[in-house]
This record gives C-alpha cells, sequence and structure tokens, in this order.
C-alpha cells in the first residue's frame, strides 16, 4: 500500500512464541495452589489455596498473595507453587498472623511477576472488580469461594460469631462465620486461604463484595 516505507525501512520478519501460550494453566492466581513444604506436594496439610494477589500502585512488580497463617505460620518461610514439571519457590512469607484473624501475606519473588494474575474472577469466571464488605452479614444470600480443593463452590452463611480482640490497640475486629452448602461440602482441606465473596442484586453489576477467607 505505501511502496515508499520500504525505500526508508528496511523489514525483518522473526519468528516466536507467546509467553502466554506456555504458561497456560500455571500461572499465580486466585484459587490456586501454595505449598510450605517441598515434601508435601499438593496432598499434604501444609498446602492450602492462593485466595487472591494484590500490588502496590507505585510498583506493579511486587506482587503479594494473600492467605491464611495456619499455612505460613513463620516469617520468611519459602513459598512453592507446582506447575506442569515441577515444584518452584516462588517467594516468602513476609506476614503472617493469628492474634485477629488467620492472614498470611506472601512476597512473590520478581522474576514470577509475569505469571500472576491478579485479575479477581466471579462464580462465573468472569472478570470482576471487587470491593470490601463491611457491612452487617446477615442479609446476604449466597456467598462463593474458589478453593484448590473443591474450586468453585457457593453456600449460605447461617452462624456468625462476633469478637472485639484487644480493644486498647485500636479496637481491632474479627468476625467469624459458618457457610453451609447443601448437599455439598462448601470447602475441603486445602481449601483455606479461598476469599470468600457475594455478588451484589443489582442489574448492572461490575463487580463482587469480599466478606472473609476460608480457613478449614
Amino acid at each position: 500500500m505505501s511502496p515508499e516505507f520500504f525505500k526508508a525501512y528496511r523489514l525483518r520478519i522473526k519468528e516466536k512464541q507467546f509467553v502466554e501460550e506456555n504458561l497456560r494453566g500455571n500461572n499465580l492466581k486466585q484459587g490456586g495452589l501454595l505449598i510450605r513444604n517441598i515434601e508435601d506436594d499438593c496432598r499434604g496439610p501444609r498446602c492450602g489455596t492462593l485466595g487472591g494477589i494484590v500490588y502496590q500502585t507505585d510498583d506493579d512488580e511486587k506482587k503479594y498473595a494473600l492467605t491464611c497463617h495456619h499455612l505460613f505460620p513463620e516469617k520468611n518461610s519459602p513459598v512453592y507453587m507446582k506447575d506442569s514439571r515441577r515444584i518452584k519457590k516462588i517467594g516468602k512469607c513476609i506476614f503472617t498472623t493469628k492474634e485477629y484473624t488467620d492472614f498470611a501475606a506472601i512476597r512473590i519473588n520478581k522474576k514470577f511477576s509475569h505469571r500472576c494474575d491478579a485479575t479477581f474472577r466471579r462464580k462465573d469466571k468472569k472478570k470482576t472488580k471487587v470491593s470490601v464488605y463491611r457491612d452487617c452479614i446477615y442479609p446476604i444470600c449466597t456467598v462463593y469461594k474458589n478453593g484448590i480443593a473443591s474450586k468453585i463452590t457457593s453456600g449460605k452463611v447461617e452462624y456468625s460469631e462476633f469478637y472485639l480482640n484487644n480493644l486498647n490497640r485500636g479496637g481491632t475486629k474479627e468476625i467469624s462465620f459458618l457457610v453451609r452448602n447443601k448437599g455439598k461440602e462448601f470447602a475441603k482441606n486445602g481449601d483455606s486461604g479461598s476469599l470468600v465473596f457475594f455478588e451484589p442484586d443489582k442489574i448492572d453489576q461490575n463487580y463482587v463484595h469480599l466478606i472473609g477467607m476460608v480457613c478449614s
């Protein structure tokens, strides 16, 4: 269409493979597998679910995986994942606590940053935005989670306990609740770390609310 273009510029063709094609199914993402002990593989008690990935707004290469304290109770302990070939160390635990809630944060090594999928997905696996729900959980009808053991399941909040911990240290609030799934387990061993969410009852729904994390 423009013969003059090739008089000024020289055309070179290189053949490459898309990185996404090689990593399909092995990305670090919501509902993925996290391993504490390399000898456990994916069957041991020290394996759980990657609830979600967050990153710093000023540096998107600094990514963190969210999961449970009882899976990674020691700070600076190594964290592994399993791909189609072998188990690999992906980072280390930089924060873990059971004082207020069962929570841990994993700093992902920069060389695995390109393998992180920080996208959150709904029950139908479509991409969505996320907000943290801070109101009463009793009006909620159905909640969902995506875990490594039982995948995407739904249930209803049946029982809730409310605790106030260490009021002299900022009034930290902790809420624990029980979810039941009629005819099927809501979560199994290995699903710990899964983020629990529900979808607002709106026609123009383009987000979900997070209300907690599975601790099983």
